[in-house]
């Protein structure tokens, strides 16, 4: 019998299906967003996700017996997270879980992220964990202790994500802009040179990027053409905080995860370390680690 996750997120509707940690289904379907256009109102997303979940769960619930639904119901395992988008598949959730008798679980968001995470790795949730959520609207550190979770450090301006978006649409590329950015980045075009971008500002866990964001539009209207040179230095600076931020905080194991640890830069630059990045595909939005946990969390 397996088990299924549904995760309506900012930009990607979800659905799998798991049987004793095996994935049988992994539906997923991104957003539409319009050219040029940075991001979506929560209430056209939602209505996006209504529209997209039928389609989504047919498949996954043809495998056959079901034993029970797991859902993400907010961003984050915090008092007053809340994003309406999570309304959709939450309300999915319940109403297949009445109609079939199931039981039903719920999780946040950046729960469901730390599971898909561990997925594939070696990962001792009994040990001090700390998960550096990567995503395009978050930039968190979480500490996993004593089975609670909490954050540690993050951003307190714009997360990577977002400042990879802008410099994306400053550059003329498609929104999500992460993978054209990744791909011009490891051309390696700046690579050598000095860059035109002050380090990120780093205190202990915490960073801002503000200032940075500014001086990336200032070198790209100065230097209209160099999009790989661009990109090399952002995702540079992006890199280097992120292993500086880590040291600060001297965390012994680290899990990343979130669609900006799918970025093969960041990847590279962290290469000496001994952090465990979520398998790519398993990295951006998700519902295969609410499906995986058949209920219950490790730390749980």
């Amino acid at each position: 019998m397996s088990f299924l996750g549904i995760d309506t997120s900012n930009y990607t509707s979800s659905v799998a299906l798991a049987d004793n940690n095996r994935l049988l289904a992994d539906n997923r379907r991104q957003l539409r967003v319009k050219s040029g256009e940075l991001g979506l109102r929560q209430s056209e997303a939602l209505y996006q996700h209504w529209e997209n979940l039928p389609e989504l769960l047919e498949p996954a619930l043809s495998f056959g017996d079901i034993k029970g639904i797991a859902v993400s119901t907010r961003p984050r395992a915090q008092k007053g997270s809340y994003m309406p988008v999570f309304n959709a598949g939450c309300s999915a959730a319940r109403m297949l879980a009445s109609a079939l008798r199931l039981p039903l679980y719920e999780f946040s968001h950046q729960e469901g992220h730390i599971m898909a995470a561990a997925y594939m790795n070696e990962v001792d949730f009994s040990e001090k964990l700390v998960c550096a959520h990567l995503s395009g609207g978050t930039l968190e550190l979480v500490m996993i202790e004593n089975g609670e979770l909490k954050i540690i450090g993050g951003t307190k301006d714009i997360s990577y994500g977002q400042l990879i978006d802008r410099t994306g649409l400053m550059l003329g590329l498609e929104f999500p802009c992460g993978k054209e950015i990744d791909a011009l980045a490891l051309k390696e075009k700046g690579r050598g040179l000095r860059s035109p971008l002050s380090e990120i500002h780093c205190d202990g866990g915490s960073l801002n990027m503000s200032g940075t964001e500014n001086q990336i539009r200032e070198y790209i209207s100065k230097n209209p053409d160099d999009k790989e040179g661009a990109a090399y230095f952002l995702m540079k600076a992006i890199s280097d905080s992120f292993i500086r931020i880590i040291k600060n905080i001297g965390a012994e194991q680290v899990l990343v995860t979130g669609g900006v640890a799918s970025s093969e830069f960041l990847r590279r630059s962290c290469r000496e370390y001994a952090y465990i990045f979520g398998q790519p595909e398993y990295c951006s939005d998700n519902a295969a680690g609410l499906a995986l946990s058949e209920g219950r969390a490790p730390w749980r």
